[in-house]
């Protein structure tokens, strides 16, 4: 696939790792899925001149912990496809505890809710609908997670509310 990006699975060393992609379908991406599961920036390979019509990741302050599927969304809209295999497979080392996992879940949401930002301050309507998605998962983990003491799930869902919304803020604001 010579204009294309590969990538696969990121399977969690223990429970808990964030980031984790399990699929065990073959698929190919030629626009921005609503459910984020078409890129793994951990475990993706491109040819230099790919990565290089797509431009360099966007590590500004803003999207440090989002750079990854903001690219993603940028070599798609370029016209490079994304071939999911399953077999390409990474383990994501877990070595964080769940006081750590509170900042991660929030830097992510963060960080996403600045991308989304930043694509409706260019009046990129299709990011709203990607919005009200992510505050609809965020809510219901976030009400699950307290109902049933899953204290990850609670404090994920959190962050995909409330930092999410600080995110979109600061993406809509310039920043």
């Amino acid at each position: 696939y010579p204009r294309a990006i590969v990538t696969g699975r990121v399977l969690a060393s223990e429970e808990g790792a964030p980031s984790v992609n399990d699929s065990n379908a073959n698929k190919v991406f030629r626009s921005l899925p609503l459910k984020g599961d078409h890129f793994a920036g951990g475990n993706f390979g491109t040819a230099i001149a790919t990565f290089e019509d797509s431009g360099p990741f966007d590590e500004t302050e803003l999207l440090r912990y989002c750079e990854d599927p903001e690219w993603s969304y940028r070599a798609l809209v370029k016209g490079h496809e994304i071939h999911f295999i399953p077999e390409i497979t990474v383990i994501h080392l877990h070595w964080r505890g769940n006081a750590d996992m509170t900042e991660v879940y929030s830097q992510y949401a963060y960080s996403q809710g600045g991308w989304f930002g930043r694509r409706l301050r260019h009046y990129d309507a299709g990011f709203l609908v990607r919005l009200v998605y992510e505050l609809t998962r965020g809510a219901k983990r976030w009400c699950v997670g307290t109902l049933q003491g899953d204290l990850l799930r609670k404090v994920n869902g959190r962050a995909f509310v409330v930092d999410l919304l600080r995110g979109v803020a600061a993406g809509l604001n310039g920043h």
